[in-house]
């Protein structure tokens, strides 16, 4: 048997920008918006704290999200959780979002039952972050008063809850 070679032929030539200005840029732009995603992470499990400070909170999520911000845009933060539940009767749980260390950069839920039970409202929170330029890092840590706090998550089957995640918006593409 004879093996068959192709003929050789010239190389393609590259698109050039304007091409790939209009058909990624201007296209992804129009299909997703002002916004596009930049980060994002799920969580699985429900994640359990006794911390009463962040600094000896852990991380809700494996690892920071990270992104380079340009200094000057906003950028979307969103968290979900299907519940928020605290063990003690009037105890506060707060959830809090962290530079992925110990600093805090705003609370962005708050649970605290008004009748004394343990009341497991969860729902999405969001906050819009102007960091200053460069690469930024971002993760969730849950602190409580006193008793256990719980931030719920699942695998979202069935009648399973949902995971919780912590996502990052950003601006369009230039």
């Amino acid at each position: 048997m004879r093996a068959y070679t192709l003929p050789a032929s010239p190389p393609a030539p590259v698109p050039p920008a304007a091409f790939w200005n209009e058909q990624v840029r201007d296209n992804t732009n129009a299909v997703y918006g002002a916004v596009r995603r930049l980060a994002y992470i799920e969580r699985t499990t429900n994640y359990t704290t006794t911390a009463d400070l962040l600094a000896n909170a852990g991380d809700v999520f494996s690892s920071d999200q990270t992104f380079t911000a340009d200094g000057t845009s906003s950028y979307i933060v969103q968290f979900y959780t299907p519940r928020l539940i605290q063990s003690n009767n009037f105890g506060t749980l707060s959830v809090i979002l962290t530079d992925g260390g110990n600093n805090g950069l705003g609370r962005l839920a708050f649970q605290q039952p008004s009748d004394g039970n343990e009341n497991g409202a969860g729902g999405l929170f969001q906050r819009f972050y102007t960091p200053a330029a460069g690469t930024r890092s971002l993760n969730v840590r849950g602190v409580i008063n006193s008793g256990t706090g719980t931030i719920g998550a699942g695998d979202g089957t069935g009648s399973n809850d949902m995971p919780a995640f912590l996502a990052i918006y950003g601006p369009v593409l230039t």
